[in-house]
C-alpha cells in the first residue's frame, strides 16, 4: 500500500471549487460582516455611556458606586 499523494488528498478537499464558491464560504463570510459590524457599534454604545454616565450621576444625586 503506497501513501496518497498530494493532489489525491486535496481533490476532495477542493471538489467543490474555491471557498467563496462553497456552500459554507458565504455563511463565513457573512457571519464575518456581521461581527465586523457590531464590534464598532458596542464600542460606540460604552463610549456614548462613558460620556453620559457623569451626567447621569449629577442628575439622578447617585453616587459613583451605584453606576455601572
Amino acid at each position: 500500500m503506497r501513501p496518497p499523494d498530494f493532489q489525491e488528498f486535496t481533490h476532495d478537499f477542493y471538489a467543490d471549487g474555491p471557498a467563496g464558491d462553497s456552500p459554507g464560504g458565504r455563511g463565513l463570510g457573512l457571519s464575518l460582516l456581521v461581527i465586523a459590524t457590531a464590534q464598532p457599534m458596542l464600542v460606540l454604545d460604552d463610549t456614548i455611556a462613558n460620556i453620559a454616565l457623569p451626567s447621569i450621576q449629577c442628575e439622578l444625586a447617585v453616587s459613583a458606586a451605584t453606576l455601572p
